[in-house]
């Protein structure tokens, strides 16, 4: 009503009660910021959901201590002021205090006939404005913002909500989650943010490592909050003694000094200049786990490693393997003579051993039985007989090698290889084979 107003004076409204912001634009109901004028005679404004305290006041008229009673009062030419209310005498005129935004022409404001309304609104970011309405004969009107108490969003405090930061760029205030955490209404930003993860049960100590990681934000300014522990120390420090804190969920770390805190945290700003370091401990486990769906961890963000390094360690597993192919080839080329060797000389023990088929030797076998040759017994019709020996000497044997054959010697040296190979007798040679 006229008489109790809510969020907005009109020109020529005056109140002593406080003023509150809606909760948005189409929800009415009391929101997150409060205008009020304190007992001492102080005009402030606060965010709702903190005590009441001169440090959590983020604009002021600083008009505390004048020991009397004043009401706020916004008069038809669009003047905010301050009134006494014992005499009705003008106590402050407090425009210059807000940040002017557009041409302000007295002349066109003096009297409330030329279609002008005046108001002045606590709006739903906290911040308070004046404004204008001006109506024309067709029956529209156009509204103009005029001042407001702070031009920038991100000095309200509260602006961003919990478990979120603000940035300001382009005369505009945006709001960001800290990393864990997620919008509470993707459509309002402004309302904070939520944890993603679930609490994992602690262990302190190093026992922690592995149910929690660390991330690290820079340049965040960091005025508000209770720390319940500050201590000197290095920044690397700093981030370990909070991972392994158990009542550690954030740490600032600014002039060598470490300060730890739970959540949640509020009134945090980004900006360039600001040379503190906020450590943030994270649960690797995410809620969605604890909801019964499919389940991800916050992983850590890991560097990339070196492409040259698996380039190597490839090229260092192919010439191992090759290397050992070769061994292995070896080996069996090397078995595989030996034992054809070892046939040569153990095939002598067959002859003395019932009967056996003719067996095929080799040139090179021949020549290495014989020692090259060496020993001639005689000579036949088709070529030289020389000694030699089998089985590492044990067994003696005669070799005759062919020379010089013709077609029609060929087949008289067949002949009479089965001959021989058909006897059996105790003064007979026994034929091994050709």
């Amino acid at each position: 009503s006229f008489e109790h107003p809510t969020d907005t004076l009109l020109g020529g409204q005056a109140t002593t009660q406080s003023l509150i912001s809606c909760s948005s634009e189409n929800d009415h109901s009391s929101g997150r910021f409060l205008l009020g004028m304190q007992p001492d005679g102080n005009l402030v404004l606060y965010p709702l959901d903190v005590n009441f305290a001169v440090t959590t006041a983020y604009w002021a008229t600083n008009t505390d201590g004048v020991n009397r009673s004043l009401r706020l009062f916004l008069n038809s030419t669009g003047f905010l002021q301050l009134i006494n209310n014992t005499d009705s005498s003008i106590y402050l005129e407090i425009n210059s205090r807000f940040v002017t935004e557009v041409s302000y022409n007295e002349n066109t404001t003096t009297t409330s006939n030329d279609g002008i309304v005046h108001s002045a609104s606590l709006d739903v970011d906290g911040n308070f404005r004046l404004y204008t309405h001006q109506f024309d004969p067709s029956g529209g009107f156009r509204t103009s913002r005029v001042s407001r108490a702070l031009k920038d969003s991100c000095e309200i405090i509260g602006f961003c909500g919990i478990n979120s930061y603000c940035t300001f760029n382009d005369d505009r205030a945006y709001c960001a989650c800290l990393p864990g955490t997620d919008f509470i209404d993707p459509q309002r930003n402004t309302l904070g943010c939520k944890r993603n993860y679930s609490e994992a049960h602690c262990k302190g100590g190093k026992d922690n490592i592995p149910l929690y990681n660390i991330t690290q934000l820079q340049n965040i300014e960091w005025t508000t909050g209770i720390f319940y522990s500050e201590e000197v120390m290095s920044m690397s420090a700093c981030s370990q003694t909070c991972l392994e804190d158990c009542n550690c969920e954030a740490a600032k770390f600014s002039d060598g000094v470490c300060r730890k805190q739970k959540l949640p945290l509020w009134h945090l700003r980004r900006r360039q200049g600001v040379s503190s370091t906020v450590f943030l401990k994270m649960g690797i486990r995410s809620l969605e786990a604890d909801d019964g769906t499919v389940s991800h961890e916050l992983k850590p963000q890991i560097k990339r490693k070196d492409p040259t390094l698996k380039i190597l360690l490839l090229t260092f597993s192919l010439v191992a393997c090759s290397c050992a192919l070769l061994a292995i080839s070896g080996v069996f080329i090397f078995k595989f003579r030996v034992l054809r060797y070892k046939r040569l000389l153990e095939i002598g023990n067959l002859g003395l051993t019932g009967e056996l088929t003719l067996t095929s030797f080799s040139y090179n076998e021949l020549k290495r039985a014989t020692n090259g040759f060496k020993v001639e017994l005689g000579k036949g019709s088709f070529g030289a007989v020389y000694k030699g020996s089998l089985n590492r000497g044990r067994n003696l044997i005669a070799v005759k090698r062919l020379e010089k054959l013709v077609e029609e010697g060929e087949r008289e040296f067949q002949a009479e290889m089965r001959a021989i190979g058909r006897a059996h007798h105790k003064n007979l040679v026994r034929l091994l084979g050709y």
